[in-house]
C-alpha cells in the first residue's frame, strides 16, 4: 500500500507539505506565546505573528476540506501575481 501523506502533488494531497506547514506555523504561535518579553515592541510583534499564524492555520484547514471533499483545482488558472 502506498503512503499518499507523502506525496509532493497537491492532486494525491500535497499532505505532507500541508502537515509541516502545519506544524511550522503552530510552533511560531507556541513560541510566541510562551515567550517571556520585555520590549513591548517585541511583544505586540509576537501578537501579530499570533493572531497572521491563526489566520494560515484557517486558510490551510479551508484548503484541506475544500480540496477533500471537491478534488484539486487544474482547470483554473493562478492569479498574474503567483505565476511569476
Amino acid at each position: 500500500m502506498t503512503d499518499k501523506s507523502h506525496s509532493s502533488h497537491e492532486g494525491g494531497g500535497g499532505n505532507y507539505w500541508r502537515f509541516m506547514a502545519m506544524v511550522a506555523t503552530s510552533t511560531a504561535i507556541m513560541t510566541s506565546e510562551r515567550a517571556s518579553l520585555k520590549d513591548p515592541r517585541v511583544r505586540e510583534l509576537a501578537k501579530a505573528i499570533i493572531v497572521a499564524q491563526r489566520r494560515e492555520i484557517a486558510e490551510m484547514k479551508y484548503l484541506i476540506d475544500d480540496i477533500e471533499q471537491n478534488g484539486p483545482r487544474t482547470e483554473e488558472r493562478l492569479p498574474e501575481e503567483i505565476q511569476q
